[in-house]
């Protein structure tokens, strides 16, 4: 009896386009020519889960074959070297679009900043001349015509065959060059990214037609960690030491923002280690809100000094006996 493609590729009827091709790259790596070489019946396997692939991935073939059955499956016209071999070799590594990562500073990413990104492009393999192939073999199902018939009791027709796409041969060794992708490392290219001022880490710019083989180019954005400031979103976070003195009897200090401009703190009389000092409007520009930015806290910290002068030690000593006597 012979099997239904759903057997072959071992799914139900009402199996989903992702389960069929897994289940199309699962089989096809078990039985492709080139991991078993010389071995005639998975190289007949292997055409039965190309057929079985050709028609349960594409909606108007899967219904008619639903349908139909085997006899009357409907294929296009012209469909060109769309074939096993591509299908196997490319199918993993079909380009629907070039990402790439574009690592910034925090600075740049405050000021804006233009950048660039390269890009290797690809070239067609002169090898095999975009096929992917290096050997090919008459296909067995339209004895190399490239067009099957088949009729009913009221009509006949007469397509494309659905093994070997219309062209009459199917591969069975890919190209090395290549290694059946059909194209070669090519030229690389400079594209230029602009940075807009608050871009936040992990952002994706899209640049039509800039990527590998014309597709669009994504540049998705990391910023590197700063070692002054931490940011959260729109706003900044700065950790800064200050004396113990500061701290008891209060007074001012004065930091650099992102900018580099100068920001005069007030610091009060008793402040702890750990406190917060918010500065409106300090931090990270708003993107698509001109003129707006996030904000700056300060955490104050204590500053514990490593040397000592003799007259400081003494200070320190006569404080320790004050408080020991309170």
């Amino acid at each position: 009896m012979t099997k239904s493609y759903y057997d072959i590729l071992g799914v139900g009827v009402n199996a989903t386009e992702e389960e069929i091709s897994k289940a199309y790259r699962d089989l096809a790596r078990k039985y492709h020519p080139d991991v078993n070489p010389g071995d005639d019946e998975a190289t007949a396997k292997f055409k039965q889960v190309a057929e079985a692939y050709e028609v349960l991935s594409d909606n108007q073939k899967r219904n008619n074959y639903n349908r139909f059955g085997k006899p009357t499956r409907v294929h296009i016209d012209n469909a060109g070297f769309d074939n096993i071999f591509s299908n196997f070799f490319k199918q993993e590594n079909a380009i629907k679009g070039t990402r790439v990562r574009l690592t910034i500073t925090l600075k740049e990413a405050f000021t804006g900043a233009d950048k660039a990104v390269d890009i290797q492009q690809k070239e067609p393999c002169e090898v095999c001349h975009t096929t992917g192939a290096a050997k090919w073999e008459t296909c067995l199902e339209c004895h190399g015509v490239g067009r099957k018939a088949f009729s009913t009791e009221s009509f006949r027709v007469e397509q494309s065959c659905y093994v070997c796409s219309g062209i009459g041969r199917i591969p069975t060794e890919r190209c090395k060059k290549c290694s059946g992708q059909g194209y070669i490392r090519g030229k690389t290219e400079s594209v230029p990214v602009q940075i807009l001022p608050g871009m936040e880490d992990g952002s994706q710019i899209r640049i039509p037609e800039k990527g590998i083989g014309g597709t669009d180019l994504y540049v998705v954005v990391n910023i590197a960690p700063d070692t002054t400031f931490e940011r959260q979103g729109p706003n900044l976070f700065l950790k800064i030491p200050l004396p113990y003195t500061k701290l008891v009897l209060g007074g001012k200090t004065e930091i650099s923002g992102i900018d580099d401009q100068t920001i005069s703190l007030k610091v009060r009389a008793g402040t702890q280690v750990g406190s917060r000092m918010r500065v409106k409007g300090q931090g990270m520009p708003i993107p698509n809100r001109p003129g707006n930015r996030g904000d700056l806290y300060v955490i104050l910290g204590l500053d514990v000094p490593t040397k000592l002068t003799e007259k400081q030690r003494k200070l320190l000593k006569k404080l320790a006996e004050e408080e020991k006597d309170e």
